[in-house]
């Protein structure tokens, strides 16, 4: 099993991107864990690019253990002189929904309602978008087990495009 998380110069409360210098960089590593990023200690985060500042990936055996390598390497990550996202990706990683493997796009409301944000705001937005999401009947829910069969639809498109 494999996870992905991007790791963003971003407020964790209001997503808004967070400028400024790096002045220290830990990237996690061992057995089953990969960093994609060029960041160093002096690097500049600036309003001009994408806030990403790397992707951290890990593979494991099955999906809680993953999840629990996941965790380590969030953990280990040091990134200091911006705001990341990284207490989001914690949470996500620790929230119930997400270790069962049935959440959709609105986990990140549930995420900001279960723990203090500092930002009511910030909450109250969350949380009329999960309200929306579930009146909507769950439309677009995606989970970590669904059962498919055939090509996607972006293999499907490519197809018509004359790609594959």
């Amino acid at each position: 099993h494999s996870i992905e998380v991007r790791i963003n110069a971003e407020d964790p409360v209001t997503f808004l991107p967070s400028l400024g210098q790096l002045t220290q960089v830990r990237m996690p590593g061992g057995r089953g864990v990969r960093v994609d990023s060029a960041v160093f200690p002096g690097s500049e985060v600036t309003p001009f690019y994408d806030s990403m500042l790397a992707k951290l990936i890990v593979l494991a055996a099955d999906r809680e253990a993953a999840i629990e390598r996941m965790l380590r390497a969030l953990r280990e990550l040091k990134l200091v002189g911006v705001k990341t996202a990284v207490p989001i990706a914690v949470r996500a990683m620790e929230s119930a929904s997400f270790r069962s493997g049935d959440y959709d796009t609105g986990i990140l409301a549930g995420i900001l309602l279960e723990h203090e944000t500092g930002d009511m705001e910030a909450a109250c937005i969350a949380a009329a978008y999960a309200r929306y999401r579930r009146l909507l009947g769950g439309q677009g829910k995606r989970t970590a087990s669904r059962d498919r069969t055939g090509p996607s639809a972006w293999i499907l498109a490519g197809r018509r495009e004359g790609r594959s």
